[in-house]
């Protein structure tokens, strides 16, 4: 009875932390350029955000970027430091298509 409690408590923390985005991505929207918070790599016509699915396949904004062949910057984003709890293990991930 207690490894099924174990059990089931592991993974109402996992269903509940695994969503979490350390990113505030609310400003991005559709279009090309930076926008409020991000900046980017290379030029406004290799980079562009627009609608597709997520890696649970729900729709969000997604950052789409092209290699550049003018500029040694091949597209992207970046963005300030974020302050991390030290207490807890982190694990950053970022999905690419």
């Amino acid at each position: 009875m207690k490894i099924k409690i174990t059990l089931l408590t592991l993974l109402l923390f996992i269903g509940t932390v695994y969503s979490q985005n350390l990113l505030n991505t609310t400003s991005w929207t559709v279009g090309t350029g930076v926008v409020n918070g991000f900046g980017m790599y290379g030029t406004a016509q290799k980079n562009y955000r627009e609608l597709g699915l997520n890696h649970v396949g729900s729709e969000v904004i997604l950052w789409k970027s092209l290699p550049d062949d003018t500029t040694f910057a091949d597209g992207g984003f970046y963005t300030s430091y974020l302050n991390i709890d030290r207490q807890y293990l982190i694990n950053c991930v970022s999905f690419k298509k």
